[in-house]
């Protein structure tokens, strides 16, 4: 198979425009074509998620800072026990059925919910107090957080199989 030749068109001499030779679109073509636009689609889907599951973390946290105060990161711990509970609901509804398609359960989990939670933000809360020597602070922090998110994780894949069934 030979490649193709470009065309060159000229004036004076003076090349103005080169083109290549079109060929027909094939069904494997379109279809390669359609699968590449949808996986744009969904690479933004995922980027947008993300962004409201960063809002979303950001005003929570903010709220909750607000009413019960500083002595533990309180809002980073509700959103990281929220997130858990929501990806042990939405990967069983994922698992168990058609109730969550795996184009939407990527946009949730690792879009909302990965911009929602926050590992970051619960180590370097963790590195502060045990940098300011409130070894209390920053057990109860990875304490509340580690045990918190498991039971919140495994109450959240309960619910998914009840709403699944």
């Amino acid at each position: 198979m030979t490649a193709p030749t470009p065309r060159v068109q000229s004036v004076g001499g003076r090349a103005t425009h080169v083109s290549w030779p079109s060929r027909p679109a094939s069904l494997v073509s379109v279809a390669a074509l359609w699968q590449r636009e949808r996986d744009v689609t969904h690479f933004f889907l995922v980027c947008l998620a993300g962004a409201v599951g960063t809002g979303a973390r950001f005003a929570l946290a903010a709220g909750v800072t607000a009413l019960a105060g500083t002595r533990l990161p309180y809002g980073t711990i509700l959103v990281n026990l929220l997130g858990s509970f929501a990806i042990g609901v939405v990967m069983q509804l994922a698992a168990t059925g058609e109730l969550v398609s795996p184009a939407t359960r990527t946009i949730l989990t690792t879009g909302f919910l990965g911009g929602f939670t926050t590992y970051s933000a619960f180590n370097h809360q963790t590195v502060a107090y045990l940098e300011q020597d409130l070894w209390d602070r920053a057990l109860a922090n990875v304490a509340i957080t580690l045990v918190g998110c498991l039971l919140a994780g495994v109450a959240g894949v309960a619910a998914g199989r009840r709403f699944a069934a």
